[in-house]
Parts: structure tokens; C-alpha cells; sequence
């Protein structure tokens, strides 16, 4: 299984990113992401879920795993 996430936007009212969630290359939600400057890590609850995804609560992700969406 490979897990992707791709950052999508900045949300300037929550002061938060956007984040979409993909496994083996599908869509399966997206997740609003606070990222701790200090820990360099994302903390990401979600926003919407894909019917056919699992039910997921809060992860911590490292800065790292962040990919950033290239605009065209």
C-alpha cells in the first residue's frame, strides 16, 4: 500500500494547510494540518472523508511526508 499526501492549499481563516490523503494512487479524503514549526510535524484532522475509505482520526505526520502539489 502506498500512502501519499499532497499538500493542496492554505487555509488563511483556520491558519491551517490542506492536505489530500492518497493510497495506491486514489483519492480517499482530505485532512486540514497544523504543522508544529518547533517539531517540524502535522498534526491533521479530517475534513472529508471518501465513502470507501476507513474511518481515520487524527494523525501526526512528519514534515517530510508532505509533498507539495506543483501548480501548472
Amino acid at each position: 500500500m502506498k500512502e501519499e499526501y499532497i499538500q493542496r492549499g492554505y487555509d488563511n481563516q483556520k491558519q491551517a494547510y490542506i492536505l489530500d490523503r492518497y493510497v495506491n494512487g486514489l483519492y480517499v479524503g482530505s485532512f486540514t494540518a497544523y504543522l508544529n514549526h518547533r517539531t517540524r510535524t502535522f498534526k491533521c484532522y479530517p475534513r472529508t472523508l471518501a465513502s470507501f475509505a476507513p474511518l481515520q482520526g487524527v494523525i501526526i505526520l512528519p514534515e517530510t511526508q508532505v509533498k507539495h502539489q506543483l501548480s501548472s
